[in-house]
């Protein structure tokens, strides 16, 4: 009975290797099907991550050449690694991505605007926090520091408050205006672009720390031009409601 028993496994075991052997064989075929009679293209693909920064002259042994319908080909995909002869990596790349000519840059482009291109010293006892900012909630990137700005941040609705805008703060001392290269998440199906955001550094009291910061992580902030003549108006929280009033 025992022996009736091992046969039994190892009869199970011999047709377990035999289905997955037909499945494999079964899904490879389908796919050669799926392709039959389409013009296949060569495209570069990731075989290890590259950093940021990194030289694309030094990625001859991080990627490997794939092939795929020409249909399906992104249009910034790159064949040969001529085609970003001087570019460096715009941002990080995963192992498995295609090589896309939009994720390089040419190395000044690429690397990000660390110093201030102006500094205003912050008052005695205020601290200083960064926020990043697209151009157009910065009044299109023209804030420089020593400016003064008001504070502006939209929140969704939660629970059973409604999606609120509100000026946080007034008056508030910026102190450096910087810029860093970004990955711009497009619709599904598009070519990733990288584009460029301000990163704003605010000089405001102890007390509205967490306020910036809370902001900054749960909301959408604007930022306006307010010089330290203009009029203090009370903040007004706008809803929905009160707009359509």
């Amino acid at each position: 009975m025992r022996r009736n028993k091992i046969m039994g496994l190892i009869g199970a075991f011999i047709l377990a290797a035999v289905g997955t052997t037909a499945l494999t064989a079964y899904v490879r075929t389908a796919h050669d099907r799926a392709v039959a009679g389409e013009e296949l293209v060569d495209v570069l693909v990731i075989d290890q991550p590259v950093t940021a920064g990194t030289p694309a002259s030094e990625l001859t042994q991080k990627v490997r050449k794939d092939q795929v319908p020409v249909k399906v080909r992104p249009e910034a995909a790159v064949a040969n690694l001529q085609e970003l002869a001087g570019l460096v990596a715009a941002v990080d790349l995963q192992a498995g991505e295609q090589l896309l000519r939009t994720r390089f840059q040419t190395p000044t482009a690429t690397t990000s605007t660390a110093t201030c291109s102006s500094k205003a010293t912050a008052p005695a006892g205020m601290h200083e926090v960064t926020i990043k900012l697209d151009a157009i909630r910065a009044v299109g990137g023209s804030i420089r520091a020593g400016a003064t700005v008001g504070l502006n941040a939209s929140f969704d609705k939660e629970d059973t408050n409604p999606a609120v805008t509100k000026t946080l703060l007034h008056k508030v001392l910026v102190t450096c205006v910087s810029s860093t290269l970004v990955e711009q998440k497009p619709d599904a199906g598009a070519t990733p672009i990288i584009g460029s955001q301000l990163l704003i550094t605010l000089a405001v009291e102890p007390a509205n720390v967490e306020k910036v910061i809370f902001a900054a992580e749960y909301g959408r902030m604007y930022l306006t031009l307010e010089p330290k003549d203009a009029v203090d108006a009370p903040s007004q929280p706008q809803t929905r409601a009160a707009i359509a009033k």
